[in-house]
């Protein structure tokens, strides 16, 4: 179910307000595009939050119409009218992009803001599972390419510098 809040932040406030979970309007470049071959504003599920060089940034997964079936893999399913067109959408937490929150690409929606609202009961334990998921492979490859670093350091082997008259066999 999506929580449509009585309480709906103006465009500049929703940038401090912003959570996993939100819905937001955003021209993602994955998806149609108008005449001009710009991106279309379309509902964006918030997946994460990040801070990189003391600027916020949200990972986005574009919605696309549901044409039925459970959720797979890392998709979370919002079947709330709400959430765009009256269709169902799907999110594919898979194939996420990464935008500052300052980014121009963030639209109003029917609201006077580009949030649209927030998951909440099974939609969003669905996400919190897909979330846990992503973090765990994050936090795997991290350590695997830790281990790949400290076993190249143990290879190297180390190199001994000896004066040039020892190594010609003594002195003349």
């Amino acid at each position: 179910m999506l929580d449509a809040t009585t309480f709906l932040p103006t465009f500049t406030q929703w940038r401090d307000a912003v959570a996993h979970g939100d819905l937001l309007m955003f021209a993602h470049p994955d998806g149609a595009s108008s005449r001009d071959g710009a991106a279309q504003a379309r509902p964006c599920l918030v997946v994460d939050l990040a801070r990189i060089g003391g600027r916020r940034f949200v990972a986005l997964a574009a919605g696309v119409p549901d044409h039925g079936g459970p959720a797979r893999g890392y998709d979370v399913v919002v079947r709330d009218p709400r959430a765009g067109d009256g269709r169902p959408l799907r999110f594919c937490a898979a194939r996420r992009l990464l935008v500052p929150l300052d980014h121009a690409g963030f639209e109003t929606g029917p609201n006077g803001s580009p949030r649209l609202g927030a998951l909440e009961g099974r939609e969003l334990d669905r996400l919190n599972r897909v979330r846990a998921r992503l973090h765990a492979e994050h936090d795997i490859a991290m350590d695997r390419r830790e281990r790949r670093l400290a076993e190249r350091r143990e290879a190297a082997a180390p190199v001994t510098l000896e004066p040039m008259g020892a190594a010609r066999g003594g002195a003349r």
